[in-house]
Order: C-alpha cells, then structure tokens, then sequence
C-alpha cells in the first residue's frame, strides 16, 4: 500500500480544492489500468468535509420537503382547516430564509462582525441549514399551536371570526412574547462565545425565532386569520373525512360530560336539541334555533315551510348535517352532533318554535327507533 500526499494551492473551503478532489477521483479508474494497481481512493480531512458537505447539501431539499408536508396533516388534523396550515407552513418558510439570509450577511459579507465577535468570515459547518431548520421548525410549530389554538377554541364556542382571533391572541400573545424572548435569549449568548463552528448556528436560531415569533405568528398570522374569516377555518368534506379528527379544544370530551350530566336528569332520549340552529341544505340561510327531545320509540311528524327546511331538519334528525359552531349541546342517542361550519354563509334564516312544531306545508314523518 502507498500513500501520495497531494497539497492544494487553495484552502479547504476553496473551490479550486473541491474541482482538484474531484479531478483526483475521476482519474483513479486509468491509473489503476495503467499501473496494474487498485484501489485508488482520495481520502483526508479536506476529502470527507466536501462528501459530507455534498451529502447533507442533497438531503436539504428532501428534508425540507418532509417537514413542511409534516406540518400540513399534522395541522390540518388539528384545526380542521386547509388555510391554517398553508399560512403557518409559509411562515416557517419565511422565518428560515431570514435565519439563512442574516447568518450569509455575517459570515459571508461581514456585516456586523465587530458586535458580534466574529473573527471567521467564510463558509459555514455543513450541518448548520438542517439543524436550524429542525429546531425552528419545532419551536415555529409550538408558537404556532399554542396562538391559534386558543383562537381555534373561541370560534368553535362562539362562531365570532373575528372576535376568536382578538380573544385568542389577547390571552396568548403574552406567553409566546416571554418564551420567544427566553429562546433568543439563550441562542444570543452562544453568539459571543467566539467559536466560530458555534456562531452561525447560534445567529440563525436568535434571528430566526425572533422573526417567526414577532413578525410571522404575531402579525402575520393574525391578519391572514382576519382577512380570510370565517373561511380560515374551512376544510373540504372529502379531506375531513379522510383525516383523523383530534380534539385538542376538549369540545367532543365537554359534550359528552354535559349530555351524561342530562340524561341523569332527564332520562334517555333518542334525539336531543338546545338552541340548535344548522345551515339549510342546497341553499343559503339557516334553520332554528330549535329545542326539544324525543323519547325513544316517539314516532315524531315535522312540518316545515318549505323543501329545504323539511329536508335539513331531517338529515340533521339522520346526523348527516351538524350544527353551526355555536350552537348549544345537541345529541343523536348518546353521540353529541360535532359542530362544523357549513359552505353556505347563512344570510337569512328559518324561525322555528319549539318543536313538534306547526307548520303549514311539507310533512315528513320520522320513526324514532328503541
């Protein structure tokens, strides 16, 4: 076995380096055939850093994708909505190419290389893009769940869009300001340390959770939420149904305590409704607010004033239509109907009395079964 040193004229992070490594490689193959030797490989410290750097530089792209498409479905579980995971995801986005964009500004360019204590301009650890954008994404992820969430919570228990979202991040804002300032705080002190492999990681994190907190799910966040509605919170049928629902607000759990508490005053009842009040089917406006229950066995008559109120009330009675978010507790047996927001923005409505109700046209007759 021999070994040939071979020196560069350039530095390890030099290109003129990497275009010799590469030179050396794609030449083993005639040497081995022209010598009658094998095995020519080019290794050292210089060789592995630019495998390595290669190696994660094509992982990026994959790697990106993966988490940003993670936080799509995980999102879009939790919410309920398509729009609420497409803005957080941009964000995210956005947060990363500003940790990315100063870190160049620093250690490429040199700005500000004096405050910071950076003695090292030049290229970066090869492993820095991944970890910051690992880290980041968990901690924008965080802020991201524990704001919305809140404002989540307050549209499903008052149907208020707008409203939802000042409540939400009144309560919220505070704790996503200390624990972001706590974060930059921590990533800020690496920055001084003077070890240059350290520094950029520690600029691109500070950078980067003080952008995502301050300007993207303080700001960002709630006025995409504002400008879109009652529409942040729409997701397709077909998506809905295909997605696992998690209740992170609690609301199935509390419907389920509340009924329990009912029955036990009320006894068993097939079909149960509190100031229900559910989107027509086919056109634009609402039915109710409707309140009453059904034993068990009650063969109940509806008579509505037209096709569309007959024909909700019944796939209501079915559970093939839910109710408006803020309605009140409404129960099918001893299964709460889920509260969704219909497609149709309910412009007019239907005033029911309390039912069996009397109305002139349209009968349809409903057997409540045992």
């Amino acid at each position: 076995m021999a070994v040939v040193v071979v020196i560069p004229e350039g530095g390890p992070t030099d290109q003129s380096t990497k275009d010799l490594v590469a030179a050396l490689r794609d030449s083993a193959e005639g040497w081995e055939r022209d010598l009658s030797i094998s095995d020519v490989t080019v290794t050292g410290a210089t060789a592995v850093g630019i495998d390595v750097t290669d190696k994660l530089s094509d992982a990026l792209l994959p790697f990106g994708l993966f988490v940003v498409g993670l936080s799509l479905i995980l999102l879009a579980m939790v919410f309920r909505s398509i729009w609420v995971p497409l803005k957080a995801s941009v964000g995210y986005l956005f947060s990363v190419a500003a940790a990315f964009g100063v870190t160049s500004m620093v250690f490429e360019y040199g700005w500000f290389n004096g405050p910071l204590f950076v003695d090292v301009n030049g290229p970066v650890v090869s492993f820095m893009p991944i970890m910051v954008m690992g880290v980041l994404f968990g901690l924008a992820m965080d802020y991201e769940v524990f704001l919305v969430s809140r404002m989540r919570e307050e549209f499903v228990h008052t149907g208020d869009a707008r409203g939802a979202i000042e409540r939400g991040f009144t309560a919220n804002a505070p704790v996503v300001t200390a624990a972001a300032l706590i974060m930059v705080a921590v990533f800020a002190g690496f920055v001084t340390s003077g070890w240059f492999m350290l520094q950029p990681i520690a600029v691109a994190l500070a950078v980067g959770v003080l952008v995502d907190a301050f300007v993207v799910r303080m700001t960002f966040v709630p006025a995409v939420l504002a400008l879109l509605g009652r529409h942040a919170w729409w997701l397709p049928g077909w998506l809905s149904r295909a997605l696992p629902t998690v209740d992170v607000e609690g609301e199935g759990l509390a419907g389920v305590l509340e009924h329990r508490h009912w029955t036990e005053e009320h006894g068993a009842h097939a079909l149960r409704l509190e100031e229900t009040v559910a989107p027509l089917q086919g056109v634009a406006g609402s039915i109710g607010p409707l309140t009453g229950s059904v034993a068990p066995g009650t063969l109940l008559v509806v008579r509505a004033p037209d096709d569309a109120a007959r024909e909700t009330f019944l796939a209501m009675a079915a559970g093939r239509v839910s109710p408006a978010p803020a309605s009140s507790p409404s129960t099918i047996g001893s299964h709460p109907m889920t509260s969704v927001r219909s497609r149709a923005a309910p412009t007019g409505s239907v005033p029911a009395p309390r039912w069996p109700g009397v109305w002139p046209r349209s009968t349809a007759a409903v057997s409540v079964a045992r």
